[in-house]
This record gives structure tokens, C-alpha cells and sequence, in this order.
């Protein structure tokens, strides 16, 4: 995928590997259990094209685990993470307390240890760049983390979650 408007010298591939390293390091200081993500995802200003120069970057965190939120919520931003001087602010959701991410709005899957997040999941082919509806595609797997399929329009191979709920998600 190209680069974010927001964000002219890093990718969407950046964002995620930089994210998830971030996550698993914190995931190594706490006892085995306490801490599951199941789901990880880019929300807010920067990724609906409302921000401004003080906006920083939302990454969405649902996690099963008795850890409590706020102390999800320090562990994380302890050692802080940056892009181009853009500071991620992680917020986690304890499944396990019956929070949730709002999946009403815009939002980028980074990570998602299940093979479907909604029925309305819209997702960009890597081969034509078309935007159509998840269900639209024929034989939906996961293979190395990466959703394979038909392409409704092209029959394209590979595509990237792109869950949202207006008509642009501004990736």
C-alpha cells in the first residue's frame, strides 16, 4: 500500500511493524496471559483526515487478559513512539471487561487475530486498487497474515483490511 497523506515518509507498513514491535515488547515485561491482543487498529484524526499539527496517531487496542486499562495504558507509553515527530497514543479496550473499539468509525486493521472483524468489512485490492465489501470476494484465507482471495473486479489475488464506515477512509 502507499504512502499516508499524513505522513509522507512512512508507510502503512512501517506504521505496522513499528506498532507491533512496539506492543510485543511491552507483552515480554508482563506474566504470560495478562495481556492477549486480538484486535489492533488505527483510529481517529490522522487516519480520517480531521487532524492538525498537534494531533497525534491513535492506535486501538482490544485485548482479552485481566491487565487493567490504564495500566495497558502506562506500560505502552512508557517508552513512547514516534513518526516524524508524531507521538502514538495507545488505547486499549479489555475485552474481558466488556469494552470495546468503536468500529462505527473509520478505522485501519493493523492486527487481527481473527479472520473477520465485521460483516460491512471493506477491503482495497493490491491488484486493481478497487475498494469492494470483504464478502464480495471468493475464497477468503489467511496465509502469513495476509488475506487471500478473488477479487470481485480483477480476480486479484492479495487485499488489505480497509474497514470503514464513511465512503474514504483518507489512506
Amino acid at each position: 500500500m502507499g504512502k499516508m497523506e499524513v505522513f509522507p515518509a512512512v508507510t502503512l507498513n512501517d506504521i505496522r511493524e513499528a506498532a507491533l514491535n512496539h506492543i510485543e515488547c511491552f507483552l515480554n515485561t508482563l506474566e504470560k496471559g495478562r495481556f492477549k491482543p486480538t484486535i489492533i487498529c488505527m483510529v481517529g484524526s490522522r487516519l480520517n483526515g480531521r487532524f492538525n499539527e498537534n494531533s497525534d496517531l491513535d492506535i486501538a487496542i482490544a485485548y482479552k487478559g485481566d491487565l487493567r486499562e490504564d495500566d495497558c495504558f502506562n506500560g505502552l507509553m512508557e517508552e513512547p513512539l514516534f513518526f516524524d515527530e508524531i507521538k502514538v497514543d495507545f488505547i486499549p479496550y479489555s475485552l474481558d471487561k466488556g469494552n470495546q473499539i468503536n468500529f462505527e468509525k473509520e478505522y485501519y486493521i493493523l492486527f487481527n487475530s481473527e479472520e473477520t472483524v465485521a460483516t460491512n468489512a471493506k477491503v482495497k485490492c493490491c491488484g486493481c486498487n478497487e475498494v469492494t465489501n470483504k464478502s464480495e470476494w471468493s475464497r477468503p484465507v489467511i496465509i502469513n497474515k495476509k488475506f487471500v482471495g478473488g477479487c470481485p473486479i480483477c480476480n486479484g489475488a492479495f487485499y488489505e483490511d480497509l474497514v470503514m464506515a464513511g465512503e474514504s477512509c483518507h489512506v
